[in-house]
């Protein structure tokens, strides 16, 4: 008598799971790496405007502090704020 190898159709369920878990895993780091890209939803205007200002005035320390290294930055009372109020810096 001879017997035959049958022939496999499908595929086992072991196969299946360690396919979508395989996938699975390799789509994690696209996702996260899609959702580390968009661009951040600041809460409020103002939360955006005092971030500006923030790297405004360090960015006017540190120039200054290269022109000259004694320069120190002073918090008198003679110190101009940029913008007195939100409706100046729209």
């Amino acid at each position: 008598m001879i017997r035959y190898k049958k022939k496999r159709k499908a595929f086992s369920i072991i196969e299946i799971l360690l396919v979508l878990a395989i996938i699975s895993l390799s789509f994690f780091p696209l996702v996260h790496l899609i959702v580390m890209s968009l661009p951040v939803d600041y809460q409020d205007d103002d939360e955006y405007i005092a971030t500006l200002l923030a790297h405004h005035v360090m960015e006017t320390i540190i120039a200054k502090k290269a022109k000259n290294s004694d320069y120190i930055p002073s918090a008198s009372d003679d110190y101009k704020p940029i913008v007195l109020n939100s409706e100046d810096a729209k």
